[in-house]
């Protein structure tokens, strides 16, 4: 799982949090109670979950996700 690090900033100086951002302390986001074995490992992103996808991110978070797949495929059972 990629895991932005970065809150959502409000929005017209709001004192309240983004829907996304609630489970932002919890390493998995939440995803541990009702599916404890989907995280296989999580990879922190400095963006927040509406910029990660920013040109100004892209070459970096192009190398988490495969830094993620790289993790993925040494978990994938043998072929043999």
């Amino acid at each position: 799982m990629l895991r932005c690090v970065d809150r959502v900033p409000a929005k017209d100086g709001s004192p309240h949090t983004c829907r996304v951002d609630l489970p932002r302390d919890d390493v998995v986001l939440g995803w541990a109670g009702a599916y404890p074995d989907f995280i296989k490992a999580v990879i922190d992103v400095d963006s927040h979950h509406y910029n990660i996808f920013d040109l100004a991110r892209v070459k970096q978070v192009t190398a988490q996700i495969n830094d993620a797949l790289g993790i993925l495929e040494t978990m994938k059972p043998s072929l043999v």
